[in-house]
């Protein structure tokens, strides 16, 4: 009924809680996206917000995530060391051809956890090989070079760097 400052705490992990950003809502209906959840996985939320009187937190709920896109890339890790991990960086995002190595197979843009979990992903455009995936300079969006998929053959002409939020907007 009044405006107030909202974050949302999240559980996927026995034990680990990780806090979405402070965001200050106005009444009525709100969307948060989770970022780091793996896909197929059961998840616990809470709701906290705080109008200045103070921090109400919700009952836990629960969802779960969705399956595994069909070309997802398999991922297996086959050794780690989490004593000599930094905790600054949790999440890796890479680029692969989806298929069985040839040229005219998709490839894919995707974020894993140190898990190996895929926690984002998304297919390029048919004859787009993806390459050199980054984060943009303010964090706020992801950018994708599609090449073109024989860049020999027109120089790169066709080639294109896709910048894309995280929810997929472009």
């Amino acid at each position: 009924r009044e405006p107030a400052t909202a974050h949302v705490e999240y559980s996927f992990d026995d034990g680990r809680w990780i806090a979405s950003p402070e965001v200050r809502r106005e009444p009525g209906a709100a969307e948060q996206i989770l970022l780091g959840i793996p896909y197929d996985v059961a998840v616990r939320y809470r709701l906290t917000i705080d109008s200045g009187n103070g921090p109400i937190t919700s009952s836990e709920q629960a969802i779960a995530t969705g399956h595994l896109p069909d070309r997802a890339p398999s991922v297996a890790v086959l050794a780690a060391d989490e004593s000599a991990w930094d905790p600054s960086l949790t999440y890796l995002l890479g680029t692969v051809n989806t298929g069985e190595g040839l040229l005219d197979d998709p490839f894919c843009t995707f974020v894993i956890d140190r898990q190996g979990r895929l926690v984002w992903y998304i297919e390029n455009p048919a004859n787009r090989m993806a390459l050199h995936a980054r984060v943009s300079r303010d964090g706020g969006d992801l950018l994708i070079y599609h090449n073109s998929l024989i860049a020999e053959l027109d120089g790169g002409a066709a080639s294109q760097v896709l910048r894309t939020k995280i929810d997929g907007t472009v």
